[in-house]
């Protein structure tokens, strides 16, 4: 009994250590943790403005070559396939609302945020608002889009 005591107390010490050694969710952010969310709000700016302007190096350089694209019609595409189509893509405006960096490592992060459009792909129209989330990954000194989706967001 007297080994249980010991074990929930050393516990609980333990955990209440690391819930003050902890950052609040209230505290700003350091320095790297603000550089880290600032490139990759950069990275989905420079992604977006690509696609509006067809880009082909960029995607070149930026995409990963195992990059899986879930299009807002539940399409998937490879790096290859987006290369070939992106001069079917007519983006004439674009914006970034309500977008937020989780970081999934020191090399990783997840974006995720409101995206309205008004363009066409092929002749058809894309929806004018989407919710959208990529992660991108730190190789070398710059980042790739390893994972991209996009979902219309219809409410009814």
């Amino acid at each position: 009994m007297r080994m249980c005591s010991r074990l929930s107390r050393l516990l609980i010490a333990a955990t209440l250590l690391l819930l003050c050694a902890a950052p609040s969710s209230g505290q700003q952010a350091g320095a790297p943790e603000r550089q880290f969310h600032r490139q990759l709000y950069q990275q989905e700016q420079r992604l977006a403005t690509a696609e509006k302007n067809q880009d082909k190096p960029y995607f070149q350089r930026t995409l990963d070559d195992n990059l899986i694209y879930v299009a807002y019609n539940g399409m998937v595409f490879t790096k290859a396939k987006i290369l070939q189509s992106l001069n079917y893509i007519d983006v004439s405006k674009y914006s970034i609302e309500n977008m937020k960096v989780r970081p999934l490592g020191p090399n990783a992060g997840l974006v995720t945020y409101d995206l309205l459009l008004s363009g066409n792909i092929a002749g058809h129209d894309l929806p004018a608002k989407q919710y959208a989330s990529s992660v991108w990954l730190r190789q070398g000194s710059g980042w790739v889009l390893i994972f991209h989706q996009s979902t219309p967001a219809h409410h009814e």
